[in-house]
């Protein structure tokens, strides 16, 4: 008799849904009470930093500036001390530095603070069909007095495509000289049939008045 009934319990679509149900919410209450507290990502005791370096652009371009934006932070709870940030990944053949320090120092960085600093470069002209953007190198010290430096690399914008200079003109560029070149072409084709029907129009109306 039991075997009926349990069997007549599966057989009902409402009930086998509730019985999914159930077994689905012991399954999450027990996983979230056997689950270790030290899976809960907690802040680091001490400084913590990372950094990021990124490209501005949208495009790049022969002969034209490229934004690089460096990023650091701290996401520990106690405060970094001589920060130091380098980037010589820069080829002096490749790209040439409009403004902005590729060798920097901050004397620190409190908890859940940040720093930003950017650099702006000049593409090469022609050439080149890629430049492969390197990680930069951050060090900082846990304590003023310290001595020993913790090294970390930023992240990466690694390889990225360079536009040309006729392309990127073409697509972006404003073209101004060509719309007056447009300009200055169409204006005949216009004012000749204008000014053709002027005259034959004054001439329709003078005779219209001698008649």
């Amino acid at each position: 008799t039991f075997f009926k009934k349990n069997l007549q319990i599966h057989s009902n679509p409402s009930d086998r849904s509730m019985l999914y149900i159930v077994t689905f919410l012991t399954a999450v209450l027990l996983l979230v009470h056997f689950t270790p507290l030290s899976c809960v990502q907690e802040p680091p005791s001490e400084a913590y930093l990372f950094a990021s370096k990124r490209i501005l652009n949208t495009y790049l371009a022969e002969g034209k500036d490229i934004t690089i934006m460096y990023g650091i932070y701290n996401i520990g709870m106690k405060t970094a001390y001589d920060i130091n940030l380098v980037d010589d990944t820069f080829d002096d053949s490749e790209l040439s530095i409009i403004t902005g320090l590729t060798d920097v120092t901050w004397s620190e960085l409190p908890p859940d603070s940040n720093i930003t600093h950017t650099v702006i470069l000049r593409c090469p002209m022609g050439g080149v069909a890629y430049l492969n953007f390197s990680s930069a190198v951050l060090t900082y010290k846990l304590t003023k007095e310290g001595v020993d430096v913790i090294i970390t690399p930023t992240s990466s914008p690694k390889l990225v495509g360079l536009m040309g200079n006729a392309e990127y003109s073409r697509k972006f560029e404003a073209h101004y000289i060509d719309w007056v070149v447009l300009a200055v072409m169409i204006l005949p084709t216009l004012a000749i049939p204008f000014f053709m029907f002027r005259r034959s129009h004054r001439r329709y109306i003078s005779k219209s008045k001698s008649h």
